[in-house]
């Protein structure tokens, strides 16, 4: 009976290990913002002048179902219209596109 609960507690701490790294975040910056799209699916996309994310692209996706969807992007908008550069965190690959977890703006 307890070598069942050892292999299942192995194979439970694997998947969390598993779940873990796949949803570090990857930090980017910092760049500077050339266009913000918003799609017809509420989702928004970032396009930065530098620095590939770790999806290989240039451009970021903020899910419209974000928890704080109305302030990054109303901060998005801001940092363009200043001409701000921004350093952006970003989390799992949606498409060639890497999710917007959270940014900074650099206010020099």
């Amino acid at each position: 009976m307890n070598v069942i609960k050892w292999h299942k507690f192995k194979y439970v701490s694997a998947m969390f290990c598993v779940l873990f790294v796949s949803t570090e975040s990857y930090a980017t910056g910092p760049a500077a913002i050339t266009r913000i799209k918003l799609h017809a699916n509420s989702n928004v996309y970032v396009y930065f002048s530098v620095k590939e994310n770790k999806c290989g692209s240039t451009t970021v996706i903020l899910r419209k179902s974000h928890v704080s969807f109305k302030e990054i992007y109303s901060t998005l908008l801001a940092a363009q219209i200043a001409n701000n550069n921004v350093n952006y965190y970003t989390g799992v690959c949606v498409g060639d596109y890497a999710e917007l977890t959270h940014l900074e703006i650099d206010l020099q």
